[in-house]
């Protein structure tokens, strides 16, 4: 018979077994570390796409609620945005109405608009600058990859975002 001093020693890992362990889960984790690098373009792009959407659409659901138009005007280089509301109903944007200023400053990312303002109406439609320029096009691009993606406005205020691979 057993006793238990004898069961407590069997039960268990050695050290050399834990080390063996150990070193799989290291190959494992070294094997991925590249694919977790080289993918890093994209998931900046996407983070790019998804900011800009976001931001999009809280200022479409800010018109409709507030009953304002909210401006949205980018910058030369399409990487700064400021989206503003009219809350005093006077046609001019001052500082005290602006909603939010983001930058888009993501490395490797370029961003293209067109045309560079816009607003949303209280019904939820987009309105661009000029009458022929209702839609309003956003272009995100990858300098690594080469990978696009889109977020476009369209005149009914519905906001689409398109991934293109190169």
């Amino acid at each position: 018979m057993k006793t238990t001093d004898q069961r407590a020693r069997k039960s268990g890992f050695t050290l050399l077994e834990l080390f063996i362990a150990m070193a799989v889960m290291v190959l494992m984790a070294m094997m991925s570390v590249p694919n977790i690098v080289a993918r890093m373009p994209t998931y900046r792009l996407d983070r790019a796409m998804r900011q800009i959407n976001a931001d999009l659409k809280m200022a479409r659901v800010r018109a409709m609620s507030e009953g304002n138009k909210v401006t949205v005007e980018f910058s030369e280089g399409g990487t700064e945005y400021v989206l503003s509301s009219d809350s005093n109903h006077d046609g001019i944007t001052d500082d005290s109405e602006k909603m939010m200023q983001a930058i888009q400053d993501i490395p490797g990312i370029n961003v293209y608009v067109y045309p560079q303002q816009g607003n949303f109406r209280p019904n939820g439609s987009f309105e661009g600058i000029n009458e022929w320029d209702n839609t309003l096009w956003i272009w995100i691009q990858s300098e690594k990859t080469y990978e696009h993606r889109a977020v476009v406005v369209w005149p009914s205020g519905q906001i689409n975002t398109f991934r293109y691979l190169s």
